[in-house]
């Protein structure tokens, strides 16, 4: 009987080299114009997505593959900009759930702008606005849980994402407030909801990369770092067998 693969997407290209560099028997395929490398690791089949930066694209890149492979589970990793002040560079974000953070609804005002006032909320056909969460595979969620982050703390909580890079302080600050959000990156919420509507278990593993509110720049060395975390989870995945959705 064929294993079903793991799948491990990312939109950077330093988000995923470390991770293909591991990969035996190594092949390089298309989906439509998206990248993936497909071979195994430690015996096991995996497939590493490179999407680009994005919502749409990662919406695209994560369709294009789902409909043209059966997986195991989704792994959604890379670097994310910090939204509480006690994240430090190379912390671990273990994504229970996300949340998008720039589909928004603006005051009904003749002059000027009030973006304190925005109201984040999904626009639902048929149905009332509100505001969506979606959620990771809770076995996947325990399984991050347990691998030890050998470059910084490791917390679970919600991820934020939208097509949006946040600088300003007050903004952040209010967008974490409002989403209870951890930490912001432009690729999750988008393989989150397809993955949910698909019923295939996912999660998202972010590493804190920048913190506007403390002034740490981006540190290009936490791909690697989160990958190395995510190999761990690969290898724990393999031994524990059949993830429950």
């Amino acid at each position: 009987m064929n294993k079903e693969p793991i799948a491990i997407i990312a939109a950077q290209e330093g988000e995923l080299q470390y991770l293909i560099s591991l990969l035996q028997s190594k092949k390089e395929k298309s989906y439509g114009r998206y990248i993936a490398y497909e071979g195994e690791i430690e015996g096991y089949p995996v497939i590493i997505l490179f999407t680009c930066v994005g919502i749409i694209n990662a919406a695209v890149a994560t369709t294009l593959l789902l409909n043209n492979k059966k997986v195991k589970c989704v792994i959604n990793q890379g670097t994310a900009g910090a939204h509480k002040d006690y994240l430090n560079i190379n912390d671990i974000v273990i994504g229970k759930e996300c949340i998008n953070i720039n589909t928004y609804k603006t005051k009904k005002i003749e002059y000027g702008m009030r973006p304190e006032e925005w109201e984040i909320i999904n626009f639902l056909s048929g149905t009332k606005d509100k505001q969506i969460v979606y959620k990771a595979d809770e076995s996947l969620v325990q399984i991050a849980d347990t691998i030890k982050n050998e470059y910084g703390t490791k917390i679970i909580g919600r991820l934020g994402s939208g097509d949006v890079w946040n600088q300003e302080k007050d903004r952040i600050k209010w967008i974490s407030k409002v989403c209870n959000t951890l930490c912001e990156d432009m690729e999750s919420v988008s393989i989150y909801t397809i993955c949910n509507d698909m019923n295939i278990p996912v999660i998202g593993i972010r590493i804190i990369s920048n913190n506007e509110l403390k002034n740490l720049e981006f540190e290009k060395s936490t791909e690697i770092n989160c990958q190395k975390f995510v190999y761990e989870m690969i290898k724990k995945i393999i031994n524990q067998g059949q993830i429950k959705i």
